[in-house]
Parts: structure tokens; sequence; C-alpha cells
């Protein structure tokens, strides 16, 4: 399997022929066809069943493009990082937090950071505790800012502080 065939699998499974797919790559469309023909024979998939010219993904094809896909959005990412990085100096950082953070203590951090490093890009994202851990464990973001201690693999967590905790509740509730 080599860079060719998938981008000739991606491209086929984009526009939906094999002849769309090689004007794209500026090749033929017999190219296309041995270049998918040894990508199966590769992987061990029949990615297409073929009809009287026409082409229509398997379920393998189906399943074996999302992964492909899925790599492609990581080398765009790549991309976009590097014209960040070209744009802004030193990088973007990708600040995530709970909703309660988020409205209150992080935008104060964020300004005080700014002011020491003007050149640096922030994101900051408002989402649940569960998706923070995640996003913090698999890098999505470079800080999570949570309310309670992460348990999720390859997280290392600090306590920036404590506060009291208060239920309010209509008078008379039991």
């Amino acid at each position: 399997m080599n860079q060719r065939q998938i981008e000739a699998f991606r491209l086929v499974m984009l526009r939906g022929s094999m002849t769309a797919a090689a004007e794209e790559l500026g090749t033929s469309q017999p190219s296309v066809s041995r270049l998918i023909a040894e990508l199966e024979t590769s992987t061990g998939l029949a990615l297409f069943t073929r009809n009287g010219g026409r082409i229509q993904a398997t379920d393998a094809g189906s399943a074996f493009y999302r992964e492909v896909d899925r790599s492609f959005v990581g080398l765009e990412k790549l991309a976009h990082s590097a014209r960040e990085i070209r744009q802004f100096g030193s990088g973007r950082l990708r600040l995530v937090a709970a909703p309660v953070l988020a409205l209150s203590f992080v935008p104060m951090v964020i300004e005080r950071f700014l002011a020491a490093y003007p050149r640096i890009a922030i994101s900051l994202e408002m989402r649940s505790e569960g998706t923070i851990q995640r996003w913090a464990s698999s890098a999505y973001c470079d800080i999570g800012f949570a309310t309670t201690t992460p348990d999720a693999f390859g997280v290392t967590s600090t306590e920036l502080y404590r506060l009291p905790g208060v239920c309010a509740l209509p008078a008379g509730h039991r």
C-alpha cells in the first residue's frame, strides 16, 4: 500500500468514479483502476463492486474510506498548524474548560497570558467534564480546566483552588 494508491482510492470515493478521480489526479482512468486493484491486493479487501462500468463501494470499502478520511483530516490539521506557526510565530494554545470556569476564571488567565505573550493565538472551548478528560488524554487540547479530578489515562492534574459548595433548594423542599 502506498500514498498514490490511497490518494486514488480517496478521490474515487469522493468523486464516485475512476474517470473523475483520474481527471483530478491528472492521469488516465486505466491508471487509477490499476492503483485501486493494487490497493485491493495489498489490503486483501474488495473495496468496490464493478457492474457494467459503474463502481460501488463495498461495506469494507466504506469502512476503509472512513479510516483513510480520518488520516487525511490529520494531514490537513498538520498543514493548518504549519500555517498558524508561520502566521503567529510560536503557534497556538488550545484550552478547554467546564462552563463555570470558562465563563469566569479562565478568561482572566487568558488576558494575563496574552499581555505577556501577545503573538500566541488562544482558543477556548466550553465542554463537559467527560469531554475535557477525553480531549486532554488524546492531546486534542493543550490544557483542560475541570471541576473534578480526572481519571483519564495520560492526564496529569494540578489543583488550582478549592471552593465550598452550596446547594440551593426551594423553601419547604424535603
